[in-house]
């Protein structure tokens, strides 16, 4: 027995000494038995309001506490912190009557759990205040206060408990007598500006530093409550901070400095780049007006060399008639001559043989001299003709080689604007990504309000109305007969709701005039389930009040969210829409570049790689469409604009940039009439759902190699180019055009040429 004694001495020696130092409530089992009988059994009020939550994972008691509980310090026996759970939304107000059912106080570490009846969590450190709260309609689950360890007399624990439970008279004496705003404060434990210390204690309990207010006992103090900082002056509060709204209104500036400067950057940027293109333009159109007086001056050149070859044959014309007239003459002087030698007698026979001789003679010479002359003038013809031949062949190679170094030049520009053009457009597609998510989340928003608009039954105002007649009118002193009469308000309906009362009289809805109950109908199902502002009559009072429905408020509320979503995505979708028109200008200068190499060629409709049909009747009506709206897409060509822009076979186009589209052949004709360098805008129909889709600029294919010249072509517009000729064999004359097979056009690949078939139907594939 001896031996036993001694062993369990040692052991309880051995315990004690290794106990931890944290249990510091140091009250006696005499304060104990007191405190016990002072507040066990009685019955008080809630001095502040409380948050709760489970008590440490058990589902029979809940933890309270009037602090938040980010600033509630609990402690095991061990010394280490206890994690306090998350509070639930609901706040069990101040004045709240309860009953304190028990005191468990703390036990010691090393034989509490030796303690029969005590559950798993039964206090080492902090004593706990369990009471229940008596009103019938609440939860009957008890209310656990956790006291401070640090309690070492009867008097602190007294002080502990009545900072946390008052009597009833409290409620009456104090917390009712409190204006009803400064009232709701403390039941919400929202502490506001004017509220005094106590009341700002009966919504939150002690702050976290409250014992060095009553140490210094300063006017000014700041109360720490976490997040929340109070600040007091004497017993007044004048400021009330939250360190999270600070901080995220101190964010929210931020960020607005940072979007501020990433916008300027932007529009930096897009000046740098528009400045750049218009000295592009200013040098393209230099390069064009030095082309025109070249063009200028070789035709100026060739209509000298017609005049001089039409003056040398002019006087060969003139030469030669004089020679026949010469030659006619001679002949009518021979006959004449004849015939006076037949006249003249034998006798003069001789002399007239003497004479015939000698004018033979004569005219012989002459004719010789003639002769010598004419081969004169035309030795010097022949050799003027000779000289012109050669300046003309020597002016027509140096056109030819100007032509070739042209060309040259040309081919490099337009290596450098397509190098240019598809980092454009790689900017176009990144950046048009970009404003499509944008416009995705803005379309979301959007059919967000428009769900409550379709959602929305008829419209409720909650009235019984009748006419105006002239004795009612009378009656009222309105003068004429005129508005809605109101006979009965329904309680709680959208009129009550706005301040219509009976006997009020509706004259105008929605800034129109109201001539009676109909007309008054008529203009709120105008409005839909909006806000509709009337004007009514109230004993010879016009008053203007508001008519507001439920899905009305919603509606505001998801229009106000779509306003900032435009206003979010605005500098991406402008920034779309610069890099878009900037590729477009880059595009534009490639097809320009490429068309002066390859040659000017007559403009032919635009295609875009569509097979179109007309929308039928049945699926225009399911779908909501006027007789001969939009048009049909049944095919779309993979490699062509629209199927590289997103077009898809089912797809309906209602729109070309910008305008309606009233069957297949507006929709030739519009497509058509666009540039290959031009990006087009399409407003299509998808599964219900209107999507605008940018088909992309013409780019022609590269040209082919000499390998396979004579098989492969270049497809522009539907069209096939001749195949491509070594740079060695250019002239200066203009490329040979050759007209494309039609067996080797592609029949499926777009909108047909409007001038070939203006009237044929949908274009199908062979």
């Amino acid at each position: 027995m001896g031996i036993s004694r001694c062993l369990c001495a040692w052991i309880a020696l051995v315990l004690v000494s290794c106990a931890p130092a944290a249990h510091n409530f140091k009250l006696s089992n005499l304060d104990k038995e007191k405190g016990t009988r002072q507040f066990v059994g009685k019955e008080f009020v809630l001095g502040s309001s409380v948050y709760f939550t489970d008590f440490f994972g058990e589902s029979d008691k809940l933890f309270v506490e009037a602090r938040p509980f980010d600033i509630v310090e609990l402690w095991h026996h061990s010394g280490e912190k206890v994690a306090v759970g998350v509070p639930s939304d609901t706040i069990i107000p101040a004045g709240t009557a309860v009953k304190v059912k028990e005191i468990i106080y703390p036990a010691s570490p090393l034989m509490a759990p030796f303690q029969e009846g005590r559950s798993a969590l039964a206090p080492t450190a902090h004593p706990w205040l369990i009471v229940e709260r008596t009103s019938g309609d609440v939860s009957n689950l008890p209310l656990v206060f956790v006291l401070s360890r640090e309690i070492a007399t009867l008097r602190e624990f007294d002080a502990e408990v009545g900072a946390r439970l008052k009597s009833p008279q409290w409620v009456t004496s104090w917390l009712t007598l409190h204006d009803p705003l400064l009232l709701d404060a403390i039941y919400k434990k929202q502490p506001v500006v004017g509220m005094t210390l106590a009341g700002v204690q009966a919504a939150l309990g002690p702050s976290r530093n409250d014992s060095q207010r009553e140490a210094s006992g300063v006017l000014d103090f700041t109360a720490d409550y976490g997040d929340l900082q109070v600040t007091l002056q004497g017993k007044t509060v004048v400021k009330v901070e939250s360190q999270k709204a600070l901080a995220a209104a101190a964010q929210e500036k931020a960020q607005a400095e940072a979007e501020k400067a990433r916008i300027a950057a932007e529009e930096q940027a897009a000046k740098q780049a528009a400045e750049e293109a218009v000295k592009k333009a200013e040098a393209d159109e230099a390069l064009k007006l030095r082309e025109a007086e070249a063009a200028k001056e070789k035709t100026a050149l060739a209509e000298a060399s017609a005049q001089v070859r039409a003056a040398e044959q002019a006087k060969q014309d003139k030469e030669r008639q004089t020679v026949e007239e010469n030659r006619a003459a001679e002949a009518k002087a021979k006959v004449e001559a004849d015939v006076a030698a037949q006249r003249e007698a034998e006798l003069q026979a001789r002399l007239t043989a003497a004479k015939r001789e000698k004018e033979e003679a004569e005219k012989d010479r002459e004719r010789k001299v003639r002769e010598a002359e004419l081969a004169a003038k035309v030795a010097e013809a022949e050799a003027a003709a000779v000289a012109a031949k050669k300046k003309a062949e020597a002016d027509a190679v140096q056109a030819q080689a100007n032509a070739l170094a042209e060309r040259k030049r040309t081919r490099d520009a337009l290596k450098r604007a397509e190098t240019a053009a598809a980092a454009a457009r790689k900017k176009a597609d990144t950046a048009e990504k970009k404003a499509q998510r944008g416009r995705t989340e803005i379309d979301a928003a959007q059919k967000r309000v428009d769900e409550v608009s379709s959602a929305a039954g008829p419209r409720k105002v909650g009235v019984k109305l009748q006419d105006v007649s002239p004795q009612l009118a009378a009656a009222l002193g309105i003068g004429e007969a005129r508005g809605a009469y109101i006979v009965q308000v329904k309680p709680n309906s959208e009129a009550d709701r706005a301040g219509i009362l009976a006997n009020d009289i509706i004259v105008k809805a929605g800034g129109e005039a109201v001539a009676g109950p109909s007309a008054l109908l008529r203009a709120l199902d105008n409005n839909g389930v909006r806000a509709v502002e009337v004007e009514v009559v109230r004993q010879g009072k016009t008053l203007k009040l508001t008519l507001v429905s439920e899905e009305g408020k919603e509606i505001a509320i998801r229009e106000k969210a779509l306003t900032r979503v435009q206003e979010k995505h605005q500098g991406v979708l402008a920034a779309a829409d610069t890099a878009r028109a900037l590729a477009d200008k880059q595009a534009q200068m490639v097809a320009e570049l490429r068309e002066r190499l390859e040659g000017a060629t007559p403009a032919t409709p635009r295609k875009i790689g569509l097979m179109i049909d007309p929308v039928s009747p049945q699926l225009a009506a399911a779908l909501g469409l006027k007789p001969g709206q939009g048009a049909f897409i049944s095919k779309v060509k993979e490699d062509g604009d629209a199927g590289r822009g997103g077009v898809q076979p089912s797809d309906i186009v209602l729109e070309v940039n910008g305008v309606a589209v009233a069957g297949p052949d507006k929709l030739t004709e519009m497509v058509g009439s666009a540039m290959s360098f031009e990006s087009i805008e399409l407003m299509v129909l998808r599964k219900g759902a209107r999507i605008k889709i940018i088909v992309p600029a013409a780019l022609a294919k590269a040209e082919s190699d000499g390998s396979d010249s004579g098989s492969r072509t270049q497809e522009t517009g539907g069209k096939k180019a001749a195949p491509a000729v070594p740079e060695q064999a250019e002239s200066a004359a203009a490329p040979v055009r050759t007209t494309p097979d039609p067996r080797s056009l592609d029949l499926s690949s777009a909108i047909e040429d409007s001038a070939e078939a203006p009237r044929r139907g949908p274009i199908k594939s062979k």
